[in-house]
Formats: structure tokens, C-alpha cells, sequence
């Protein structure tokens, strides 16, 4: 399983990336698992945190797959001077 998206500068605040809305790089984020602890992959290894490419785009890899009604939760920090 992955996670993945894009973090932009929302500049009209309607949480729809536009025309002209720029992916912001180098914003930090980490999984969470339901249990709202940190999630391990089909290894059993940690899940570190990710930073934002130069497009905005991140995603997270080899995640194993959650029971039904489960879901990960992406956490953004604030890049600094937004």
C-alpha cells in the first residue's frame, strides 16, 4: 500500500489545487496509523517522516494493508514563514 498527495499553497482557500497554485518543497510529514501511533512497514521497520519533492508531491511506500474501515493519517508540519 502508499500514501501520497500534494502539499501547495492554497492561496483561495477552497482545498482544490488550481491553475497557478505552486506545490510547496520541503514540508515535513509523518504517518500515523489508526491507532494514531507511528507506523511500521511490511517489514517491520519505522516509517520515518517525508519531505514534499520539488513539485509538492510526497508519498509513503510498503505500508501494510489496514482492516476494513481503518485508514492512515498524514501529518503536516507547518513550514516555517506560511
Amino acid at each position: 500500500v502508499s500514501v501520497g498527495d500534494f502539499v501547495w499553497l492554497d492561496a483561495d482557500r477552497d482545498g482544490i489545487q488550481d491553475d497557478g497554485e505552486k506545490g510547496i518543497k520541503g514540508v515535513e510529514l509523518r504517518l500515523v496509523g489508526p491507532d494514531g501511533q507511528p507506523v511500521r512497514d511490511v517489514d517491520g521497520d519505522p516509517v520515518g517522516p517525508v519531505k514534499t519533492g520539488d513539485d509538492g508531491g510526497y508519498l509513503f511506500e510498503d505500508l501494510p494493508v489496514l482492516g476494513a474501515g481503518e485508514s492512515y493519517k498524514v501529518c503536516v508540519t507547518d513550514p516555517a514563514g506560511l
